[in-house]
């Protein structure tokens, strides 16, 4: 699901609530996690396919209203150590994402997400 540059921000507004909704113990729930799931994938993807970020750019060169998108995989993991379906297989790629996540913007780039797949 392609989001519209134009709509990309409310719908990582929604997705951002969800995600708070969790840490404050709201909806959670198998059901409302694959939601959130879903909906930071289309967001990571289209924040991929519309280029918002360059591989190559440094923080300073980063739009403000931008800055947001770069919580994305921090929300994917923490969204998917919540999942106790397969626990072992959440947890991992949970894990995997923050590695990710920190590993690269520990490098003060914004290549954390330049790509989705974790």
């Amino acid at each position: 699901m392609e989001i519209e540059e134009a709509k990309l921000a409310d719908a990582f507004s929604n997705a951002q609530k969800l995600c708070e909704g969790f840490m404050n113990d709201e909806n959670c729930s198998e059901q409302h996690y694959s939601k959130a799931t879903n909906l930071l994938d289309a967001i990571a993807k289209s924040v991929k396919s519309q280029a918002i970020f360059s591989p190559n750019e440094e923080f300073a060169e980063i739009k403000t209203e931008n800055f947001k998108f770069l919580l994305l995989p921090f929300y994917l993991a923490d969204v998917h150590g919540r999942f106790m379906k397969e626990r072992k297989d959440s947890v991992k790629k949970s894990n995997v994402i923050l590695q990710f996540y920190t590993r690269n913007t520990t490098r003060n780039s914004s290549s954390c997400c330049s790509t989705t797949t974790f």
